[in-house]
């Protein structure tokens, strides 16, 4: 039987980051239109909206599938920038959330879930690692416990 490690470690964090991510798109563009209505802190609400459409880029394929420049962009994000190391990507995200947590705003809200998603991004992280790991001990031949494929961002 497994160990808790081996379960969660094993866990498709890819998937749950990608899910994650999508939702914080959502909701950073969502709380961001609905901050300016009901907030007088606009510049926060205007900066949501702005990283909820740079977190779109990356996280929503149907926009870059759409628009070309925003696949490119993804393209030298992700390649020139190392976008697809998790830990990195986790560090900007929290970066990304901290202006949101200035004034007591509906941006609160999505910083919150914009740390949710940096927290799967290095659980990912963490696994990749792990599969590494396993590919230098095992001989390269590692890969038979992993039980999930890898989709989106990260073929």
């Amino acid at each position: 039987m497994p160990s808790a490690w081996d379960q969660f470690i094993y866990m498709p964090w890819d998937k749950y980051a990608g899910v994650a991510g999508k939702v914080a798109t959502v909701t950073c563009v969502g709380m961001g239109i609905l901050g300016c209505f009901v907030a007088n802190f606009v510049l926060i609400q205007v900066y949501v909206i702005f990283v909820g459409l740079l977190l779109a880029v990356l996280e929503l394929p149907i926009v870059y599938a759409c628009i070309p420049p925003c696949g490119k962009l993804k393209d030298k994000l992700l390649d020139d920038l190392y976008f697809k190391n998790g830990f990195l990507r986790g560090v900007v995200y929290v970066g990304l959330s901290i202006i949101m947590f200035l004034e007591t705003t509906l941006a609160i809200l999505s910083g919150i879930v914009i740390l949710l998603t940096s927290i799967t991004y290095f659980f990912k992280a963490c696994a990749d690692r792990q599969d590494a790991a396993d590919n230098r001990t095992l001989g390269g031949g590692g890969g038979e416990n992993v039980p999930y494929d890898k989709f989106g961002t990260f073929n």
